[in-house]
């Protein structure tokens, strides 16, 4: 509790306009860390796009694409989890 005049504190649950403003651009700036395609009207095209262009749009995905090359090259296994199931989607597109 400790809400004053109605307001809610973050503690609560709730929070002012602004901190949801703030909330909402550190999700967008996540979103553009991970990879292009994760913004709305951005999406992998039903036919699918080059996986090149998929490695080259991202540099995260650029460097988990030397990662996983040197790994598979020594015979390790990999694990690869995301809270974005949309970057699932991207990094099922680029395994396949």
């Amino acid at each position: 509790g400790g809400g004053v005049e109605g307001k809610t504190t973050p503690s609560e649950g709730g929070g002012t306009n602004d901190q949801r403003k703030l909330q909402s651009l550190l999700m967008q700036l996540r979103k553009c860390c991970n990879h292009p395609y994760l913004f709305a009207g951005t999406e992998v095209p039903d036919e699918g796009v080059p996986v090149e262009e998929l490695i080259e749009a991202s540099g995260k995905l650029g460097v988990l694409d030397r990662i996983l090359t040197r790994l598979k090259a020594g015979g390790h296994r990999v694990v690869l989890f995301s809270q974005f199931t949309s970057m699932l989607d991207i990094l099922s597109d680029y395994l396949s």
